[in-house]
């Protein structure tokens, strides 16, 4: 826990020390900005594209629900997206896989965060076609540090993401990346795939099947590609709640929730703060902060919401000890 101010690993400390007191022996992380800094369907995508496996032009209709523009880029067509409603995009950013294999996408992301540059993309201003860039995902040594901690204390770590579930998995189970979450307690966003056979393959069943990377890194289980057909819930915003509920546990609080955007508020707020649970909020933008400190003023009436929080940046997250910032 060198990572961590001594003022949050005595709070952390005094959880981990504690589970009972908060009901429960569960920890609940986001994946993108929490576990890793940036995004890595946002990074992917483009990364994807550059190499000529992904565009927008082979995309089935199906999944274009806006007219594409002139030379668009995946980039620039997702944030159109995202500027009719979040839901929107980031139902986009899984579907855009639709009919890769788990294995070419292993590969890929295996690249992706060996990659040490930002991948190039192009954005629509004014009409016109700009050059920028988007940076590739690289995982926070803190959090390595503080899920092996909560492990050893026989704490069972998930991971509750809006990004793909498999996706997802391919990183926080890996040995290579040193999260060490096991590939069963990695819940996100689930689409239908399809064997090489043509029988279907839902993730979220075989999260009830299969145990160990060795099962959910076979060969024959990499040949499956994804289709675009979502499989509820959707784990984005309250989606991550009924997550928790549906295939963690259907009554009890998390004892530490870690997440950086509204997006993960909802789950932030199902830990009882009155009862020593932990809240860690990775701070990228002001108006998110503002935003949850909004949401803690609104609920307090009926929760202890303004308490257990821990607030960092994610430059106290990428290997120095950070200056405390607790709500």
């Amino acid at each position: 826990m060198n990572h961590w101010s001594s003022e949050h690993q005595r709070r952390i400390q005094q959880v981990v020390a504690n589970p009972r007191s908060c009901g429960d022996h569960f920890a609940v992380f986001d994946a993108d900005n929490t576990l890793w800094e940036h995004d890595l369907e946002e990074a992917l995508m483009p990364w994807l594209e550059n190499k000529g496996i992904l565009s927008l032009d082979t995309l089935r209709p199906a999944i274009k629900p806006i007219p594409t523009l002139p030379n668009e880029s995946l980039w620039n067509y997702y944030t159109r997206l995202c500027r009719i409603d979040d839901s929107v995009g980031y139902l986009w950013v899984c579907q855009v896989f639709d009919g890769l294999s788990l294995g070419l996408l292993r590969t890929q992301i295996h690249e992706l965060f060996g990659w040490n540059g930002a991948i190039p993309t192009t954005q629509i201003v004014d009409g016109e076609s700009r050059e920028i860039t988007v940076n590739a995902p690289s995982i926070f040594p803190a959090q390595i540090d503080l899920i092996a901690q909560l492990t050893r204390a026989g704490i069972a770590v998930w991971v509750v993401s809006a990004a793909l579930e498999e996706l997802v998995r391919m990183v926080v189970s890996d040995p290579e990346f040193g999260l060490a979450i096991p590939p069963e307690r990695v819940l996100g966003v689930n689409l239908l795939m399809k064997n090489p056979d043509g029988s279907l393959r839902i993730s979220a069943h075989d999260r009830q099947q299969l145990a160990g990377c060795n099962a959910y890194f076979d060969a024959k289980r990499l040949e499956a590609t994804f289709t675009h057909h979502l499989f509820a819930p959707a784990t984005w915003y309250h989606g991550k709640v009924s997550a928790i509920r549906k295939w963690i546990h259907p009554t009890q609080a998390p004892l530490l929730v870690a997440g950086d955007s509204p997006n993960d508020l909802p789950m932030l707020f199902e830990v009882n703060g009155g009862e020593n649970g932990i809240r860690i909020w990775v701070n990228r933008k002001q108006s998110d902060l503002t935003a949850a400190h909004a949401e803690a003023t609104r609920r307090q009436e009926h929760l202890d919401a303004a308490h257990g929080w821990i607030v960092v940046r994610p430059s106290d997250l990428r290997g120095h000890p950070p200056t405390p910032l607790s709500h």
